[in-house]
């Protein structure tokens, strides 16, 4: 976990906040999933085009086929996959994007976390594998007021989930 300490503070808070942002909840239990059909790969590079992100390259992207499930609100999509298709979103994602902006890198529970920023201002693609699959977290850039709030939601529930 120190090379979170080693992100800018911009990277930090929107670790922080993105998963309080898009489901204004700490689980995906209460999120609403749909099932995803085709190629996962290129409904994340869909997703991230349209809040913002610019491909280098639009060739040779591998194909993620397994069974997908997404939930999207107003701030972007989240993208669930088994843990199997994690080396395929890495490659997909380094070979629209390049190098990750950090990680990836391990996490506490053996997992991998990585993650880019879609614009000079704002919008992001986070990326991860943990004991319950591959998660991708694609984000439109927030107003300040938005980050603003969703950082004191996300503080609040971190704080509820220390007192458990």
């Amino acid at each position: 976990m120190r090379w979170f300490f080693h992100l800018p503070k911009s990277l930090q808070l929107l670790i922080v906040v993105s998963p309080v942002l898009l489901c204004g909840c700490a689980s995906h239990q209460k999120m609403r999933f749909k099932a995803g059909s085709g190629d996962a790969g290129q409904f994340i590079l869909l997703q991230a085009v349209a809040r913002g992100g610019q491909l280098i390259t639009t060739n040779g992207f591998p194909t993620i086929s397994g069974a997908w499930r997404y939930s999207e609100d107003q701030y972007g999509v989240v993208v669930l996959m088994p843990r199997d298709d994690y080396e395929a979103v890495e490659k997909l994602l380094r070979l629209a994007f390049g190098e990750p902006k950090f990680g990836p890198s391990e996490t506490t529970d053996g997992g991998k976390l990585g993650g880019y920023r879609l614009t000079p201002q704002g919008g992001a693609i986070q990326f991860s594998y943990g004991t319950e699959g591959t998660q991708v977290i694609v984000l439109r850039q927030l107003t300040k007021q938005e980050f603003a709030d969703g950082f004191l939601r996300a503080m609040k529930e971190l704080g509820r989930s220390e007192t458990r």
